[in-house]
């Protein structure tokens, strides 16, 4: 039980703090630098990163030489943002990011640009993330009254996503509706 509940805050922190991340990153760095929410949820929370965050507390645990903590940052970080990439663009039909005009993309999912960055991430967090957090999540864990606070956060998170994903259904089938009468119409005339 202890387990999963450290779990559910890794992802809680991480999904926050990820979307914390990429505000700033998509209004300083990324053009059109502009504010703007960087997920396809409406809260602040970024699932991508919530997983990243479990993944990479997980690494930074395992008893490794560092240098092979340092290639599982790598391959580990930039398979999730893969398969996240992949999950969108094939299942909701969206596109939340695009690395085509980068050199070695991989269906404008991945690049050696952006996994060098997951690495170099990586390794801050080890340094200097990793040791405070796992403090902070064993004070959770000894401090049933911050339960609460999980479980608001995730019912409110949660309604988010299932709101979300009915709201991105209903527009899929719209756009499907729509298209479908244009090609009627065409093929009357």
């Amino acid at each position: 039980m202890e387990i999963f509940v450290a779990l559910l805050i890794l992802f809680a922190i991480g999904a926050m703090t990820g979307w914390v991340i990429e505000v700033f990153w998509r209004r300083f760095f990324s053009p059109p630098r502009v504010w703007k929410n960087p997920g396809f949820l409406h809260g602040p929370w970024l699932p991508l990163y919530g997983f990243g965050t479990v993944l990479l507390y997980a690494i930074s645990s395992l008893p490794v030489h560092l240098a092979i903590k340092i290639v599982l940052f790598c391959v580990v970080m930039t398979l999730i943002e893969y398969i996240a990439g992949i999950i969108f663009i094939r299942g909701m039909k969206i596109k939340l990011w695009d690395y085509s005009k980068c050199w070695g993309n991989i269906q404008g999912i991945i690049c050696p640009l952006y996994s060098f960055l997951w690495t170099i991430l990586g390794v801050l967090f080890y340094f200097f993330i990793f040791p405070s957090l796992d403090v902070a999540v064993h004070y959770i864990l000894n401090h049933y009254y911050m339960y609460l606070l999980i479980g608001l956060f995730y019912g409110v998170f949660l309604c988010d996503f299932f709101a979300t994903i009915d709201f991105t259904a209903k527009v899929q089938k719209f756009k499907k509706d729509v298209l479908d009468a244009r090609k009627d119409v065409l093929s009357l005339e």
